[in-house]
């Protein structure tokens, strides 16, 4: 318990990750979802209550199996390439789908920067924020969404630190919580 609390100075001093930080962590549980061999990609949208109104991650349509390279043409070419040949749909569209009111969002967390078609859809959103821990092969997107004159931003070195924290702080509390009480 020693490795959480000295790593807890890293959060804060209330023990708690900042919003960036724990929006992202269910980003990357979103992504565990992924039903795409290339990559996982996790989405959250929030308003500006930070309340999530959304969430999604990248994988095949509905009904679909999921990606192998019989099915889906992409689906061994680098990220960022073939995606016409991609069946996947991506995290943030999947998002969007699910979102009741896209008048509502404020912020998307996304575990990879948004593409371009995905960053054009958030751009006919009310989205005024991006935040995102990988970035995005094409420049393209970052430069739309700028002349939109909308905040794009990449987790620094300290963000992934609490990230990486607060995994280990929720690891070690739910390996506990899991554990079975003795019968006596």
């Amino acid at each position: 318990m020693q490795s959480i609390h000295s790593g807890l100075s890293i959060l804060s001093s209330t023990d708690r990750p900042s919003t960036d930080v724990y929006m992202m962590a269910m980003a990357m549980m979103a992504s565990s979802r992924t039903t795409c061999s290339r990559r996982g990609v996790g989405c959250i949208l929030s308003n500006t209550l930070n309340h999530i109104v959304a969430t999604g991650y990248n994988g095949t349509p509905r009904g679909m199996g999921h990606c192998s390279p019989e099915m889906c043409p992409g689906c061994g070419a680098p990220s960022g390439t073939q995606l016409d040949g991609c069946m996947a749909i991506h995290a943030e569209q999947n998002a969007l789908l699910q979102c009741p009111d896209t008048r509502d969002l404020f912020t998307c967390y996304s575990t990879t920067q948004p593409c371009l078609t995905c960053t054009k859809l958030l751009l006919n959103t009310s989205c005024q924020r991006v935040v995102y821990l990988y970035p995005y092969p094409h420049s393209m997107a970052e430069l739309l969404w700028s002349m939109a004159g909308r905040e794009l931003v990449q987790l620094g070195e300290l963000q992934v630190k609490e990230l990486k924290v607060l995994f280990q702080m929720m690891s070690e509390r739910s390996g506990s919580a899991l554990t079975m009480p003795s019968r006596g």
